[in-house]
């Protein structure tokens, strides 16, 4: 089918292949208007875990530990735990601590009502600041 002139494609083929230019525009685009350190900071084995008051947690950045790149975009990041599910908007809430070099969080759970709860921060978008869950849901059990 490769040899024939394009009008003589069947109309499913001159389709998908659009559908699929489009698609990959759109994911150019969103790759483009992500801020930098959003797309790196996420703390993915948070998500889904019960933890109780006083427990030690930490969590890392998947692929962060050794990576230069990684660690200019993510140490010192400031990191919140917010009630509810993962939303982008909003305020911070229970300040817990920085990311560290290796992009690492660490942090003794607070007491607060047991419930779900998620991690935020401020992260870079363009010349502001904003928002933004940086893990999964978890939640807080008391002991």
């Amino acid at each position: 089918m490769g040899s024939l002139d394009p009008r003589l494609r069947p109309p499913a083929t001159r389709l998908a292949r659009r559908g699929a230019a489009l698609a990959c525009a759109a994911l150019a685009l969103l790759a483009v208007a992500a801020p930098a350190a959003g797309a790196k900071v996420h703390f993915a084995e948070m998500g889904g875990r019960v933890v109780h008051w006083d427990q030690r947690v930490s969590s890392t950045i998947l692929g962060c530990p050794g990576n230069a790149s990684c660690r200019e975009a993510v140490e010192g990041i400031t990191v919140y735990l917010r009630r509810g599910p993962a939303r982008g908007s909003g305020r911070g809430g229970t300040r817990l601590g920085r990311i560290s070099a290796n992009g690492t969080i660490a942090f003794r759970v607070p007491h607060l009502a047991p419930g779900r709860f998620h991690l935020v921060a401020r992260l870079p978008a363009g010349s502001q600041r904003r928002w933004s869950p940086v893990s999964g849901t978890f939640r807080i059990r008391r002991r």
